[in-house]
């Protein structure tokens, strides 16, 4: 969740918003009098909880056609403000990497990217056979030319050949029991569930379509598929079981209240999946569908509070 200020917390929930948008390419500044449309996109691998993915967004932009270039600048920053009395506070979307300009007589649409599309290159790995996470990810860095942000754990793992950098990015993702994703300031990162400061109440939510599961997500089981990695550690202690097929290994126990978590990594050894097992096994939550106001300020895999409407 991006920092805000107390009035913008308070604002935002108000029934009527006014925002200002303000878009910058190379040397230009576009505001409301230039935009048309904004539609922004963040594409999510599935609609419950998985880890490993890499979540990318794009935006696609209308502006009136001034007759100027744009495919030339390369880039676009996008900036939204919520207008609080007499001042403005702009909440950063990110810089975006156009990828297509299409113009009529009087308009021009721009579709961009974030920087995660600079993961889709192929990845030619100059470290040794087994390399620590930190240096996998250092290359991928130095491969896109995208700055990391966050930490790492220490762990050594054996050298990919044949992937791309976001297939090697997905596999850092999961094996930190995490998703990868591109922050506001452009660098990639490892995101993970975590509760913020957001209640959204009846009054911020419209009750048509709104949809409550029946049954909370609870990890009991996380399986992984480890391909040709059989040379797991056997240190496991008698809470965990492994299943019989040598490329597949497991953590934790099905119950009537809880599902199975699963994914690929050729990295993953038991210790490592006791590892995840242990940051996610606490994690649980109610699914829900509701069509709300919205709030700029929200990231993927921030955990609000939704109050119900007593009927």
């Amino acid at each position: 969740m991006y920092n805000v200020s107390d009035s913008y917390k308070t604002f935002i929930k108000k029934p009527s918003r006014s925002f200002e948008c303000r878009i910058t390419l190379g040397n230009r500044v576009f505001n409301n009098s230039d935009i048309i449309q904004i539609v922004p996109t963040v594409v999510q691998a599935s609609d419950r909880f998985s880890i490993g993915n890499t979540v990318s967004q794009s935006i696609d932009i209308t502006l009136k056609n001034d007759g100027a270039a744009y495919a030339s600048v390369g880039e676009i920053k996008v900036e939204i403000g919520l207008k609080i009395n007499n001042s403005i506070e702009y909440i950063p979307f990110g810089t975006f990497n156009i990828d297509d300009v299409s113009k009529t007589d009087y308009t021009v649409k721009l579709t961009c990217y974030d920087n995660m599309v600079k993961f889709e290159t192929g990845y030619f790995s100059k470290l040794g056979d087994n390399p620590t996470l930190q240096q996998v990810v250092n290359e991928l860095a130095s491969i896109t030319g995208v700055e990391f942000t966050g930490t790492l754990p220490n762990y050594t793992v054996t050298k990919l050949e044949g992937y791309t950098c976001r297939e090697v990015l997905a596999y850092v993702a999961s094996v930190c029991g995490g998703n990868a994703y591109i922050t506001r300031d452009n660098k990639f990162t490892i995101i993970y569930p975590h509760e913020v400061d957001c209640t959204i109440t009846a009054d911020n939510y419209f009750s048509t379509g709104y949809k409550l599961e029946d049954q909370a997500y609870k990890i009991g089981m996380i399986t992984c598929q480890n391909k040709s990695n059989s040379n797991n550690d056997s240190s496991e202690s008698d809470d965990y079981d492994s299943v019989n097929d040598k490329n597949t290994i497991s953590v934790g126990a099905l119950s009537s209240d809880s599902m199975e978590l699963t994914f690929e990594n050729p990295w993953v050894t038991q210790s490592i999946l006791n590892d995840i097992y242990n940051k996610l096994k606490n994690f649980s939550y109610l699914g829900y569908t509701l069509k709300w106001q919205g709030d700029l300020s929200l990231d993927p895999l921030d955990i609000i509070t939704v109050i119900d409407k007593i009927m």
